[in-house]
């Protein structure tokens, strides 16, 4: 293969694996990896020979774990969740061929590993401005995750000090700078769990890799200087933004190593908990591939242990695809091992490539990396660099490959467009112009595949237009609750549809039928949205319920208390909602004659939210009854 398709190539994979635009989570980012994996699969195609992928248990076993997860769409919960999950997946795997077939060129797995650390570098560069010019304590880069960010790094950590060990003289001082750089940027993520997996494989690699006595000077060099760096940054990250660092890099693991159990673990514990009782009401097939947080509101543990992933890729695959799912996953993790292992065998070089590979596998086992395209691509690449059959061939590619990669485009093409549409759609929604919102809504919902959230957003825009009044009124509130049954028929366990269904019915009268849609809404998911309380509240109210009411108010406010109000700072709306369920149930102890109560009431909705209009004018109610 001619030296510039084999560049190609590497730039095909390194693309594919690169994580940026919340970690390729982005439409436009999934749809740049999969024109690149297709281009790379078109360059491949035209090659007179290449290494070719032979059918045998891994391949048998891939089709059979992607096989089930197309039949899982029957049983899905939801099939947007499930068409999501097969597009990352599928990518990965044909990044895994890509990486597969360039590996079995003449240097060509030196430079997909070194396209690799190439990305690392890029990314550690964009994170690191990202941190200095950011008011977050810690490193997120372009996954806007800690975690995640933490986790791409693990193999650049392993094989920058594997590249520092076998070099020599100038080219030794550039390998050590990158490995101070690589391990500064990982220490200033602050992942307890990375740091954790990073020192167990790295003891793992001095332990199976033969060390001299100036290697190891050279190693605890690097590493005080690489620490003292990232405290430096810390220092210099307070300067320029004014912002109070009070996490020191490693505080995090130092703080669990003496205070024991942290409260992250207990809410990991939490999200795999609600995994097994998935698999325990669907053990066979689950719940459908990439549906665990579709469903997980109806599994959830507390307030506060609120998440779209169950943190471990084994427990959720389990949730997800049951235990069929599960174990056919075994099975292609084990044949990758295999194949890894005869690789490492017959090319020992890559021997770090296979620790930081292993790694990335046991991170993945406490975190949500494999919800990120890029981590996942970045498994399957290293999977392939590293991956050998038993006796391999070479010949031409089929038109399978190719084929399946411009398959690829259909799906992404469409949720590249939905999300065009939906984005112009919020833009006329903040313009208050909720008539064009609602047709770049319907817009962004045509095609193959589609959110059915912005189904939702459709019927939300033309509920506004309703609330409005005018000729049009009727009209948009009849199409708001269309809307709100479409969207329920998609994804039947996310309450907002049901909250939607309830304000059109509201609206148009139906006070009985708007009160039944809001306790759906609040069975589906009594925890995380205080506002499905406040509607059902607000209907019982309107119909004389007053106790009813209260009842409901009372009980949502019951599940936050002030730790959890702060736990969940993040939520800027958590508040307000808050306060204006405070505020009704003062305004109910108001018409009982009750100022005191109704007092106390106000005083709560405003330490909440001391914008609260509903707040304040209880307030004012309150002292004018007082005082007259």
């Amino acid at each position: 293969m001619r030296t510039v398709i084999l560049g190609t190539l590497v730039a095909c994979v390194a693309v594919a694996m690169a994580p940026w635009m919340s970690g390729g989570q982005e439409p436009v980012a999934m749809l740049v990896s999969g024109g690149a994996l297709l281009l790379g699969a078109l360059l491949a195609w035209r090659q007179p020979e290449v290494r070719q992928l032979r059918r045998g248990p891994l391949v048998v076993s891939w089709f059979v774990l992607m096989g089930f997860a197309v039949l899982s769409l029957l049983w899905s919960a939801n099939r947007y969740s499930t068409a999501v999950w097969l597009t990352q997946w599928l990518m990965a795997g044909l990044a895994f061929r890509l990486a597969y077939t360039v590996a079995g060129e003449p240097k060509g797995r030196e430079w997909l590993v070194r396209a690799y650390l190439a990305s690392a570098a890029v990314f550690s560069v964009v994170a690191i401005v990202m941190y200095m010019t950011g008011t977050y304590e810690r490193l997120t880069g372009t996954f806007y995750w800690a975690n995640p960010a933490a986790a791409y790094l693990i193999p650049a950590l392993v094989l920058a000090v594997d590249k520092l060990r076998r070099s020599w003289g100038k080219v030794a001082w550039m390998w050590g700078s990158l490995t101070v750089f690589f391990i500064a940027t990982f220490m200033l993520a602050n992942s307890r769990a990375a740091i954790l997996v990073a020192g167990v494989i790295m003891v793992l690699y001095l332990l199976v890799v033969p060390t001299p006595r100036r290697f190891w000077i050279t190693f605890v060099f690097s590493m005080v200087m690489g620490i003292g760096l990232s405290f430096g940054l810390v220092s210099m990250s307070t300067l320029f933004v004014h912002k109070s660092n009070s996490l020191a890099p490693g505080a995090r693991a130092v703080q669990v190593a003496r205070a024991g159990e942290s409260n992250s673990l207990r809410d990991r514990l939490n999200f795999m908990e609600s995994g097994l009782e998935m698999w325990f009401d669907r053990p066979f097939g689950g719940m459908g591939a990439g549906t665990y947080g579709d469903v997980h509101p109806q599994y959830q543990q507390r307030v506060v242990s609120a998440s779209t992933n169950a943190h471990n890729l084994y427990v959720q695959v389990l949730a997800e695809l049951g235990i069929v799912g599960a174990v056919v996953l075994a099975a292609v993790l084990l044949w990758l091992l295999i194949g890894a292992l005869r690789g490492v065998v017959a090319h020992p070089e890559m021997t770090p490539a296979l620790l930081g590979l292993i790694g990335l596998l046991l991170h993945m086992s406490v975190d949500v990396d494999a919800g990120y395209p890029a981590l996942l691509m970045l498994a399957a690449v290293l999977f392939g660099t590293i991956y050998r059959q038993w006796w391999p061939v070479r010949g031409k590619v089929r038109l399978g490959w190719p084929a399946t990669a411009v398959l690829l485009l259909v799906p992404l093409m469409n949720m590249y467009q939905s999300n065009i549409w939906a984005a112009r759609a919020r833009v006329a929604q903040e313009d208050g112009d909720y008539s064009l919102a609602a047709e770049r809504y319907a817009a962004a919902h045509r095609g193959v595949v589609y959110d059915p959230d912005y189904i939702n957003a459709d019927g939300i825009a033309l509920y506004a237009v309703a609330v409005s009044g005018g000729k049009d009124g009727r009209t948009a509130a009849a199409l708001a609750l269309d809307r709100a049954r479409q969207a329920e028929t998609l994804d039947p366990h996310d309450g907002q549809h049901h909250q939607l269904e309830g304000r059109a019915l509201a609206v148009r009268g139906d006070q009985r039928g708007a009160e039944a849609a809001f306790r759906a809404a609040l069975r589906l998911d009594p925890y995380n949205h205080p506002e499905y309380a406040l509607d059902l509240a607000t209907v019982q109210m309107q119909a004389g319920d007053t106790r009813g009411s209260m009842d409901t108010a009372r009980a949502m406010l019951k599940l936050y208390p002030a730790a959890v109000v702060s736990n969940r700072n993040l939520d800027e709306s958590l508040r307000p909602k808050l306060a204006n369920l405070e505020a009704l149930v003062g305004n109910s102890y108001l018409v009982q004659g009750n100022l005191r109560e109704a007092g106390g009431a106000a005083q709560r909705a405003l330490r909440l939210d001391p914008k609260s209009l509903r707040g304040r004018a209880l307030e004012v109610q309150v002292r004018r009854l007082a005082g007259s």
